[in-house]
């Protein structure tokens, strides 16, 4: 059945991630407000429409042997749906689909051992400087939040957005920010200061990730801090947030670098739309918002994971401007008034071989 958009239901959602999680740090993302899903009693897929086109979020939630049902379950609504932001193992699925698939950009996943046994120089000068300039990272007890806290939340909000690259509250991708307690998702915040002076300068929210029945990691979903001076300081809080996940034994993933060394899908995958990918990779991958945004994660040390999208046309601008419509943003944003003419030279690809790719 298709179960249209209700209000967060955190038990019923746990239960899904806790049967269905597979490592997948977008998979608690799928139960946000204003998603649709496919669903029965084995598995799950959370979708969005934009406009007549359908766009999934991630893979479904089923076992790997349940995957192929449920993608035919999304066929019959949709015989040409996008498949955005998935992992290779659903690829296995895709034959006789007529839907293509390409790698999109990779997720950096955090060796939280290593970074609290050796943290990088960068690092350990960052944590310094923190220190020095008296910031810590506290977890907040939502379920008894001090006075005032939402406001002062919905005010670091507001003054974040207003001066940052994308300044709009994106939703799918990530998941907006809420002070609702569910038992999933963890709000730390950033203060400074000393007695009398202390004051909540920034915050961080983290979405838990599932795997084998429990709770195995968290993604670092939004991280949001007024102007500061304090170099390096986005390099010092994901510290302190693994340091304090190492203590449950707990993973960490800084998430997308959208467009970061996109690799061609081992199956299923369509040369033309790799081609295409490859060429907003480098028309794009030089802005200041996805550069600055790849440098940082880059720094943390970890592993690399690759995302593909999967779509029914070869045309890649299509795929991609859907899925940032489905995030309420738009490509123009992140990458400025000079975007057209980046597309135009970006996608003078060569024409294509006898025969055509595929």
């Amino acid at each position: 059945m298709i179960k249209a958009a209700a209000a967060f239901d955190p038990p019923q959602a746990r239960a899904w991630l806790e049967r269905f999680g597979d490592g997948d740090l977008i998979a608690a993302s799928t139960f946000q407000p204003g998603l649709e899903a496919v669903e029965t009693s084995y598995g799950r897929w959370a979708f969005q429409r934009v406009g007549p086109f359908t766009m999934t979020l991630g893979g479904p939630l089923c076992a790997p042997a349940d995957r192929r049902a449920l993608l035919e379950r999304l066929l019959a609504l949709d015989r040409r749906p996008f498949l955005a932001y998935v992992r290779a193992p659903l690829l296995d699925d895709l034959d006789s689909t007529g839907l293509f698939a390409a790698g999109i950009g990779m997720d950096r996943h955090v060796d939280v051992p290593g970074l609290c046994a050796d943290p990088p120089r960068p690092v350990r000068g960052a944590r310094r400087k923190a220190k020095k300039a008296g910031v810590t990272v506290e977890r907040l007890d939502l379920r008894h939040p001090p006075p005032g806290l939402a406001a002062q939340i919905a005010d670091l909000t507001a003054a974040y957005l207003a001066q940052a690259a994308c300044s709009v509250e994106m939703r799918f991708l990530n998941q907006p920010m809420s002070l609702q307690e569910d038992g999933l998702r963890r709000v730390y915040g950033l203060y400074q200061g000393g007695p009398g002076r202390r004051r909540l300068f920034g915050y961080v929210a983290l979405n838990p990730i599932f795997d084998q029945g429990r709770l195995q990691a968290f993604l670092l979903d939004i991280l949001r801090f007024a102007p500061s001076r304090i170099w390096g300081l986005w390099l010092s809080v994901v510290a302190a947030i693994a340091e304090e996940l190492s203590k449950e034994g707990l993973g960490l993933s800084l998430g997308y670098c959208p467009l970061h060394q996109p690799m061609a899908a081992p199956r299923s995958g369509s040369r033309l739309l790799q081609a295409q990918v490859d060429g907003l990779a480098r028309a794009l991958g030089p802005t200041p918002y996805l550069q600055h945004l790849r440098d940082r994660k880059a720094l943390i040390p970890g592993q690399w994971e690759q995302r593909f999208v999967v779509s029914p046309t070869r045309f890649a601008p299509l795929p991609f401007a859907l899925w940032m419509e489905s995030m309420g943003v738009g490509l123009r944003r992140i990458a400025g008034p000079g975007l057209l003419p980046i597309l135009a030279e970006g996608l003078g690809l060569r024409p294509a071989a006898a025969g055509g790719p595929r």
